[in-house]
């Protein structure tokens, strides 16, 4: 449970460096985290059960609300900056809803595209590869589009992949991948419904 902690905090906080990235993935997860909370104390009959989702439940909405009016001020182009502070306590109130909701294998589904990010960092992080001290991709200020560069992140990859893009349009295309992310862990989860769990 300590290393689902540490991962969440810090997930949030490296797959970052655009304009909405950092408020944006935290409520695709926390609107995530949400249904499935209301679909778990539909279905169950447990009291415990439901009783842990709710708990869940009176501690995501106030993320997902602060967090929905936080967006409209960190969207490109951002008027406010929310650092570490935000990505920090953003994480760990997601760590602890799944802890303390019991679904803790669930909500590291729903931070796939994080866990595809520190895959791709682990070879700089270990330092096999060289690390610069910031992995953004670069801005070409005649088109004003950004580049990806041979950094291991997943903004980069993106970038690599799908072509070059303006900030607004990157975010927007990283977010549609948290969504679907979000979207196979309730596909795996009614797949595997009576085999695990």
């Amino acid at each position: 449970m300590g290393l689902l902690a540490v991962f969440c905090t810090n997930s949030i906080n490296i797959h970052a460096g655009l304009n909405g990235l950092e408020v944006g993935q935290t409520v695709v997860i926390a609107f995530a985290i949400l249904i499935h909370n209301i679909m778990q104390i539909g279905a169950s009959s447990n009291p415990e059960t439901k009783q842990a989702h709710a708990f869940s439940i009176y501690l995501v909405q106030p993320l997902l609300a602060t967090s929905l009016a936080l967006l409209s001020y960190n969207w490109y182009p951002s008027s406010v900056f929310v650092g570490d502070t935000y990505t920090y306590f953003a994480g760990m109130t997601m760590a602890v809803v799944g802890i303390l909701g019991h679904y803790s294998e669930t909500l590291l589904i729903f931070f796939l595209p994080q866990i595809i990010n520190f895959l791709l960092s682990l070879p700089q992080l270990a330092g096999i590869i060289p690390c610069p001290r910031h992995r953004l991709p670069r801005f070409d200020p005649g088109t004003g589009l950004l580049t990806g560069t041979k950094d291991g992140t997943l903004v980069n990859v993106s970038l690599r992949i799908f072509g070059r893009r303006s900030e607004k349009s990157l975010c927007i295309l990283l977010l549609i991948l948290q969504g679907v992310g979000c979207c196979f862990c309730f596909f795996l989860r009614w797949i595997l419904t009576g085999w695990y769990k």
